[in-house]
Formats: C-alpha cells, sequence, structure tokens
C-alpha cells in the first residue's frame, strides 16, 4: 500500500505527454487516490496530471534554443525542487526529456525522493558518459527498447524491461471507418494520400515544413495524389497555413494513426512518428533539420549510423533518411517516389513486421505502472 499519494511527474513534449498519460491511467486503476503534478500537456492533463507547466513552454530543440531560454528553463527547475520539497513529495517519475531531467534529477536526488525514469534517454546513441548521472540519482530505469537492457547492465544500472508504449496506443486506437472519414474531411477515395507530419515543435515547422511541403508538389504533379499534413495538437494551424501556396493541401489535425493506416506513403520529420508508421505499416522516408550550429555539435555526439528508430532496429537502413543540407525539396520527391513502386513496398513492409515482431506485445504502461507502484516510497 502506498502512503504517500502525490507523485511528480515530468516530461518535455508531444511523445512524452502521451507516454505519462497512459501511464497515469494504469497507476489510477491500480489506486485511485494517487494525486499526480508536474510537466505535461493536453493529454497528461486529460489523463488526471494537475499542470504546474505546460510542455509548450518547455518544447525547445537544439543547444542554441535552449541556451536562448536557459533563465526560464532554471527557474522551472528551482520551482519544481521548491514545490517536491513543500508540498513533500516522495517519488517523482521522469520521462525521457534528458537535458532537463537528469539536471532535475541531481537536484531531486539531494531531497532524498525515490527517482524513477520512464522511456530512457538514448544516451546508446550520443551520451554513454552521462549513464553515471543516472547510476547515481536514478533509482528505477523503466526501458522500451530491446537492446537498452544490456546497455544499462553493463553499466551496473537497475533496469527493468516493459516492452514499446506505442503498441499500447495502437492497440487501443479506435480506428475510423475509412468511407466516413473520407467524408467528414473532404477526401477524394480516387487519390492516394501523401501524408506530412512535420513535428510537434514551431521549430521544426519553420526548418522542415517549407521543403517537405515543395517536395509533395513536385510528386502531385507527377502522381494522382492528395496532400495532407497531420497536425499536432502542439501547433496551431497558422503556423502551416503561411507556408502554404494552394487550397488543396488539407490540414487535419490529432488524426494521425487513422492518416497513417489509410495514407499510401509518408514524409514524416525524425522522432516518435517513424515509429509508429513502422507499426501501421506506413511506407515512409524521414526529414530533419535543425540550426546548424545545433546539428554540428550533435553530428560530433551521436555514435549511431543512423538518426530514425526504424533502421536503428532493423540494425540496416530500411527507410531513407534526408538529413540538414540533404533535405531538401528535390531530395525528398526523389526519395518518396520509389516508396510508390510496388516491390519497393512490399520488401519495406515486410521489414516493418519484423521490427514489430521484435518489439513483443503490448502492455508496456500496464508493466511500468505495476512496477513503479511496487516500488513506491
Amino acid at each position: 500500500m502506498c502512503k504517500n499519494k502525490k507523485i511528480l511527474i515530468v516530461c518535455g513534449e508531444a511523445s512524452g505527454d502521451m507516454h505519462a498519460a497512459n501511464l497515469i491511467k494504469e497507476m489510477k486503476n491500480i489506486d485511485s487516490s494517487l494525486e499526480f503534478y508536474g510537466i505535461g500537456g493536453e493529454k497528461s492533463k486529460a489523463a488526471g496530471m494537475n499542470l504546474l507547466y505546460d510542455i509548450n513552454k518547455l518544447s525547445f530543440v537544439g543547444l542554441i534554443e535552449v541556451i536562448r531560454n536557459l533563465h526560464f528553463i532554471a527557474k522551472v527547475k528551482r520551482n519544481l525542487v521548491k514545490y517536491v520539497k513543500e508540498h513533500y513529495i516522495r517519488d517523482v517519475i521522469l520521462i525521457d526529456y534528458p537535458g532537463f531531467n537528469l539536471r532535475l534529477a541531481k537536484e531531486l536526488k539531494k531531497l532524498g525522493v525515490k527517482i524513477f525514469y520512464y522511456i530512457s534517454p538514448q544516451l546508446w546513441a550520443w551520451g554513454e558518459r552521462r549513464v553515471e548521472i543516472i547510476k547515481r540519482n536514478v533509482d528505477l530505469m523503466l526501458c522500451i527498447l530491446p537492446f537498452e537492457k544490456e546497455f544499462y547492465k553493463k553499466h551496473g544500472v537497475k533496469i527493468y524491461y516493459v516492452g514499446h508504449p506505442l503498441l499500447d496506443n495502437i492497440k487501443q486506437y479506435s480506428f475510423s471507418d475509412k468511407e466516413k472519414f473520407y467524408n467528414e474531411h473532404n477526401l477524394d477515395p480516387n487519390k492516394d494520400i501523401l501524408l506530412i507530419l512535420p513535428g510537434s515543435r514551431s521549430h521544426e515547422i519553420n526548418f522542415l515544413f517549407k521543403e517537405t511541403l515543395k517536395a509533395a508538389e513536385k510528386i502531385k504533379a507527377k502522381k494522382n495524389i492528395q496532400i495532407i499534413v497531420s497536425l499536432s495538437n502542439a501547433i496551431e494551424k497558422g503556423e502551416l497555413k503561411k507556408y502554404l501556396t494552394s487550397d488543396s493541401v488539407k490540414i487535419i489535425k490529432d488524426k494521425t494513426y487513422d492518416l497513417m493506416k489509410f495514407a499510401k506513403v509518408g514524409i514524416i520529420k525524425s522522432g516518435t512518428s517513424t515509429l509508429e508508421a513502422v507499426l501501421l505499416g506506413l511506407p515512409f522516408i524521414v526529414v530533419y533539420k535543425t540550426n546548424p550550429i545545433t546539428y554540428f555539435i550533435g553530428k560530433k555526439l551521436v555514435k549511431v549510423k543512423y538518426l530514425s528508430l526504424a533502421n536503428l532496429l532493423a540494425g540496416e537502413k530500411i527507410v531513407e533518411e534526408f538529413l540538414q543540407n540533404d533535405c531538401v525539396a528535390n531530395k525528398i520527391a526523389e526519395g518518396c517516389e520509389k516508396l510508390f513502386e510496388e516491390q519497393y513496398r512490399v520488401v519495406l513492409i515486410n521489414k516493418f513486421e519484423q521490427i514489430r515482431k521484435l518489439l513483443g506485445e503490448a502492455g508496456a504502461s500496464k508493466k511500468a505502472a505495476e512496477k513503479i507502484y511496487e516500488s513506491l516510497n
């Protein structure tokens, strides 16, 4: 039985908000009297989190953006530590977002709280030296990728593998009827969908959307397609509309899974959405671009060959990646056109199925909730 019912949860982006929401629901199924406070978004709030800060206030990408907002970030961290002290919170769950959460963990550990880390930072890719921070300050790491188990065991970190929570999301999702969905959104049933996912942050939109949209228009000139942009809840339509040169491009909000299921091909910003596309069987290419200084530093730090999880899990390049200087309309369009070839599609979708099997069965959120609950202070 958990005596102290207050738990702090901290995530910092749309995917973390989704995982936090599912975790909160599962923990409340175990004990409905638990109280959750922290940093989250709409989904966390709907699941029962009392928001101290919204993730939209902290969605900074890259070194330059972080430097510009250091004062605010430091203030948020101080306020969270103060809140934990004043409200005698004894348990903290950190979700991904390592730049902020690893620093926060060091401060909170001084207060004697128990710290759980759900959705491991990708230290195996870019920051192995930071494993020592986790070893000293995190009581239990709950990982979601198969190869993370051995990585953390090697470094002496207490680890529990739960599987990937995206399998839960997809299993629980109520997909729309295709005909009804097309009617509701005024889509043409005689045209294939080219789906663009430009990211969940304004920074990503500014760097990526113009070129991906130009690439899509080039493909449309050759193929019988309609261009749909899947919009994150964290982004307002107005941020995209300034880039639109045609009324034919449709923007649809918060229907990503339906769109992935119905689309023919996708142009997807590197991140969680690429793995969602794998699990839903949507052939896609990966795009990513950021501030040149941020990219240069990141390139020096990253130790893996690929950026997308699809390629990392496959152990080979199965999807094309168009990064930084290669993230231009001509190259994106050329890479995307291959996705319409039937033979290429069959091979790619078979590779996707192998990745899905590698990730195992659904139930990650429930396993994580049970493990955390039994270990609460």
